[in-house]
């Protein structure tokens, strides 16, 4: 290899290497156009007190840029804030002069407290600064801040933009609206329902009491303890989502879905595998080339796949539903109508009863049927080029075998309540075993 090519090579490597690290958050390049890239000089901490007098507005905000921002309800009708700023400077001198021009600016309008600071005054910005607000439980509060963490807990209802930096909030008994990226959002203990989205990290919600909505990239979504609907949109993160009591709408791909302990779900996926139950409703799961590993569901299953294995068992609901291929399917203990269709895997069924119509469109597979004890609706198999064992006591109706073993028992007629098909793999029908 020429020396220009091996260097051409390095390049392309080098700028793959930079856009992945870039996409998953692992370098972030959002720096503010007006502010220095580096710091310089050291670091010099000062910080002042501000009381807010009685009544405080029932709506507050906190404009914020380069640093954090803390607000604590309490029960009280003042308020307190602590304004604190670092400031790079390669004196005392000079970052004491600098302290004592930035200051916090507050405006009143509407019923409306707005808080933030003159940044905008200074042309040299290598300072940051931080809110730490104390005011009533009644408030509900806004904050703006970038480059820094936001924390809130125990205000009526908070609205947090946070450019980069993490979010943690808890004991919100109001609406909530969560947006940041590349840091963790946490919520614990939200009354009402809300919105989180995070674009390169973790979002964590527990103990919601309402509706939760979220969007999140590149990390990790976790939901546990939610009385509402869950909404999750995703891409190329994990979902872990568990005693939701109203229904579940996911989606996400190339990391792995839990759903447990939910209402009714719906998981569109890509490159994801899918594990669910117990699901208390319908569950519909798209995905590929991963596995759908389900268990107790208390409504229909209908699974839409490509290239995933698919097992499943105890679906109480009318209707079970699977299309996958170049995997295997096993599907137990179900009751309900149930329609497979699959090339190029093999199949278990082993119903708990059969109450409602069963088909099986096969290609390239191998069909083993369970007969619960007791069952003798009509049925027919048809496997071209393979062959069919019949294990059960009673003799079928007919048998014959002509390039294509064709097997009809109990009376099957025209359209027979069970109906196996496949093409170059055997069919093996078997007594099952009476399940309690």
């Amino acid at each position: 290899m020429r020396f220009r090519e091996f260097l051409l090579l390095l390049l392309i490597i080098g700028a793959g290497f930079a856009v992945y690290q870039y996409q998953t958050g692992g370098w972030d390049f959002h720096w503010g156009l007006d502010d220095e890239l580096f710091f310089s000089g050291r670091a010099f901490d000062y910080e002042e007190t501000l009381a807010l007098e009685a009544p405080v507005p029932a709506e507050v905000e906190i404009d914020n840029s380069h640093g954090w921002v803390e607000v604590r309800g309490e029960d009280r009708p003042d308020a307190v804030l602590t304004f604190k700023k670092r400031v790079w400077r390669r004196s005392e001198e000079e970052a004491r002069e600098l302290a004592d021009r930035l200051r916090v600016v507050r405006k009143d309008s509407g019923g409306r407290l707005v808080l933030s600071t003159n940044r905008d005054e200074f042309k040299k910005r290598n300072f940051e600064t931080a809110f730490i607000l104390t005011l009533p439980r009644t408030a509900r509060v806004t904050v703006r801040n970038s480059y820094g963490a936001v924390k809130a807990e125990a205000v009526a209802g908070l609205v947090v933009e946070n450019r980069h930096g993490e979010v943690l909030i808890a004991d919100i008994p109001g609406a909530w609206d969560i947006e940041t990226s590349y840091e963790d959002v946490e919520g614990r203990r939200l009354g009402a329902g809300g919105r989180a989205v995070n674009r390169h990290a973790d979002i964590g919600l527990f103990y919601v009491q309402g509706d939760v909505e979220t969007e999140c990239r590149y990390g990790t979504v976790k939901l546990d303890g939610v009385r509402g609907k869950a909404v999750v949109r995703a891409e190329h993160a994990r979902l872990d989502l568990r005693n939701i009591k109203g229904e579940v709408e996911a989606e996400s791909s190339y990391e792995d879905i839990l759903i447990e302990g939910t209402g009714a779900a719906r998981v569109r996926a890509r490159h994801s595998a899918v594990k669910a139950g117990p699901v208390a409703g319908d569950l519909r799961v798209e995905t590929s080339y991963e596995p759908v590993q389900v268990s107790d569901v208390s409504g229909s299953l209908i699974v839409e796949a490509a290239n995933s294995e698919v097992f499943a068992d105890g679906v109480g609901g009318p209707e079970v539903s699977v299309s996958t291929s170049h995997e295997n399917v096993r599907l137990t203990d179900f009751a309900g109508r149930a329609a497979v269709s699959l090339r190029h895997g093999d199949l278990i069924l082993k119903p708990r009863r059969v109450d409602s119509p069963i088909r099986v469109d096969a290609e390239y597979c191998n069909v083993e049927f369970e007969m619960p004890p007791g069952a003798s609706r009509p049925l027919e198999a048809r496997s071209r080029g393979g062959n069919i064992v019949w294990s059960l006591g009673e003799k079928p109706d007919l048998e014959q075998s002509n390039g294509t073993s064709l097997l009809r028992a109990f009376g099957a007629a025209a359209e027979p309540f069970i109906y196996i098909s496949t093409s170059y793999g055997d069919i093996r029908i078997t007594p099952g075993v009476t399940r309690f």
